[in-house]
């Protein structure tokens, strides 16, 4: 056979191949002696739906395989994906054509077809291990053989009451004599699971043969359409060093479908299919054999032109028994070419770097505490100049999954870890402790990182004011009310006044437990060691917010001539902007400076227009001094 094409899942590889399944349908060849492409539709279907109610998420109809044409299926449903380029750190998409499906993309396995009446006839299916041939030794004994096998559940059947089409997929078959508990020198074989196909076109029940889906079948048997919950588990990758889809020494297919194989006897609603009925010399002929003239075209002909497939050999590419992959114990002592979460994380971070492949203002790698990808995520902020990093700290609380058990939070060796790491760098901050809040839709108890809900802050004082209002106090900071769009309901450890001083002092903004006004962000730094006014997070978002806006209006005068009424029109959308932040509170004063004395001759002989913009920044009041004088009885305020 002839591949065609294969499909690949856009994202969530396991989802994919737990909850989906491809059908092709509706097949028909052309009769046309001028264009002899045929064409079928493509139908994306739950998984857990049945042939008699197919529940189609997608459907792309009329495909073809003329490169020309519109209706090419890699046209109609695209294929385009992205990878990570290692040596530029960044994404590459490559294919021609856009995705225009939700859950798949198509790879097409010839620019030309080498025959213009190909069509999809058949399928490959998933890879399995080899099934096993054992001889035990005389005396062997059965329940110890089962428990040294680890295969889990499965069904001990005799050959000479059971055969082989007929047994289960998760089963060990006994090819000899033997009964109870002692096998003797039986042979036997253990089966590896594989998916059930469908057998004939009535077994569900379905009156109409021509609306019969042939190729994989869901149910649980061939006398049961119920989904069988093991799909998932049947489309899983076998071990890492083995070829996902091309058979080795130690896996085959479970299964090769075609429609050539599709046998009509006796009445004409009478179909079934048996495998290698094509090509064995069966006397059972399939219909594309019936007679010598027979053909493809008798298939279709005969109503029998649907055919369904799983998604296969895909992964997420985490380590499933682990509750968190990334969990920070992971991560420790980690590089990149030594653990595939440390790299997943760092290829993220470089994904987002460029500021003209996504936009942000903010950013976290919530609950990861690894110094150096942390580090790298300021970085990353410092050289896009337009967003503010919010990072978690080594020595805040850890979570069980992280140990053992839980770790509360340690004050001091947070504040020490953060000092000897040495940042200077207004493009980041840092909040302390965890917070705990409660699952709305769940209700448990969860442990959130201080990022989430400093993000929740600062997201709720942009929605509600601006991003240089600080995003502290009991106004935009007082996570009890709500402000992290999360309900905060307790910290993971409750700090004096001393503490907060600290955390303070070593540019940790602390998250604070009051009596009466209940949990706090009671600070606003960055991570800025050097003072200045950009050693304040509502500062520092000003200054992001101004240089974006005053970014876009200047993309506007790009390749305009370099001369006064430019110069003039750009001044006149800088103004009203920087007029806007000024009456909302966000500069004392500014001022804007174009003219001869910034673009200078030289300047506009090297084509570049250079203005100055001038911030008084508006501080937030952060400390208040209040003096109680005792006066005499007889002392006048007037005085």
């Amino acid at each position: 056979m002839n591949k065609l094409f294969k499909f690949h899942a856009l994202d969530h590889a396991e989802w994919a191949s737990a909850n989906l399944k491809i059908s092709i349908a509706n097949l028909n060849y052309s009769t046309n002696e001028f264009n002899k492409y045929g064409r079928f539709d493509v139908l994306i279907r739950q998984a857990g739906d049945t042939d008699q109610a197919p529940i189609v998420l997608e459907r792309f109809s009329n495909c073809n395989l003329n490169p020309n044409s519109l209706d090419h299926v890699a046209k109609k449903i695209g294929d385009q994906y992205v990878s990570f380029n290692t040596t530029r750190r960044r994404l590459e998409t490559k294919g021609d054509y856009p995705n225009k499906s939700k859950y798949i993309r198509v790879e097409m396995a010839f620019e030309d077809p080498p025959n213009e009446e190909l069509l999809p006839f058949g399928v490959y299916g998933p890879l399995q291990y080899n099934n096993i041939n054992i001889t035990p030794a005389s005396n062997s004994v059965l329940d110890g053989f089962g428990k040294t096998m680890a295969f889990g559940a499965h069904q001990f059947l005799s050959q000479s009451t059971v055969g082989l089409e007929d047994v289960a997929p998760h089963c060990l078959v006994i090819t000899g004599s033997g009964t109870g508990a002692t096998i003797g020198t039986t042979e036997y074989r253990f089966l590896f699971p594989s998916h059930e196909l469908r057998m004939s076109a009535s077994q569900d029940g379905i009156s109409d043969p021509t609306d019969a889906y042939w190729g994989m079948w869901t149910g649980k048997s061939s006398s049961n359409n119920k989904f069988n919950p093991d799909y998932a588990d049947l489309n899983r990758n076998l071990s890492d060093n083995e070829n996902q889809f091309e058979p080795g020494d130690n896996t085959t297919y479970q299964f090769i479908f075609t429609l050539d194989e599709v046998i009509q006897s006796g009445s004409t609603n009478n179909f079934y299919w048996l495998s290698g009925s094509r090509s064995s010399g069966d006397p059972r002929l399939p219909i594309s054999a019936k007679t010598g003239s027979a053909s493809y075209r008798d298939v279709i002909d005969a109503g029998i032109n649907k055919f369904t497939s799983p998604l296969y050999g895909g992964s997420d590419g985490l380590d499933i028994t682990e509750k968190d992959p990334f969990r920070n114990t992971l991560l420790t002592a980690a590089t990149a070419t030594t653990s595939y979460a440390y790299n997943s994380i760092k290829e993220a971070v470089d994904i987002v770097r460029d500021p003209e492949f996504v936009e942000y203002n903010l950013v976290s790698i919530p609950g990861i505490t690894n110094e150096q990808l942390t580090s790298h995520l300021i970085d990353t902020c410092e050289l896009r100049a337009d967003a503010l990093a919010v990072i978690d700290l080594k020595g805040d609380f850890a979570p069980a999954h992280e140990g053992t058990s839980k770790t509360y939070p340690n004050l001091s060796t947070t504040i020490s870890n953060l000092k000897d790491r040495g940042i200077n760098s207004s493009y980041g901050c840092a909040f302390y402790p965890f917070v705990q809040i409660r699952d709305t839709i769940a209700g448990n108890l969860v442990y959130m990182p201080s990022s989430v809900a400093a993000i929740g802050a600062m997201s709720y004082t942009d929605r509600v004011r601006a991003p240089w209002f600080a995003p502290a106090g009991f106004n935009r900071g007082g996570l009890s009310s709500g402000v992290a769009g999360l309900p905060v309901i307790n910290v993971t450890q409750k700090l004096t006044s001393k503490d907060r001083d600290d955390l303070y002092d070593a540019n940790i903004n602390p998250i604070a437990s009051f009596p009466n006004e209940g949990i706090v962000i009671f600070g606003q730094k960055t991570l800025q060691v050097t003072r200045s006014a950009l050693d304040r997070i509502n500062v520092r978002r000003l200054l992001l917010f101004i240089k974006k806006g005053i970014s876009n209006i200047a993309a506007n005068i790009l390749f305009e001539p370099n001369v006064r009424s430019t110069w003039a029109r750009f001044i006149g959308q800088a103004e009203p902007f920087l007029a806007d932040v000024k009456a909302r509170f966000g500069l004392d004063d500014y001022k804007l400076v174009l003219d001869e004395t910034t673009t200078t001759p030289d300047l506009i002989d090297r084509n570049v227009l250079y203005a100055k913009v001038y911030l008084k920044p508006t501080r937030a009041i952060e400390f208040v001094a209040v003096d109680f004088i005792i006066s005499n009885t007889g002392a006048s305020f007037e005085d």
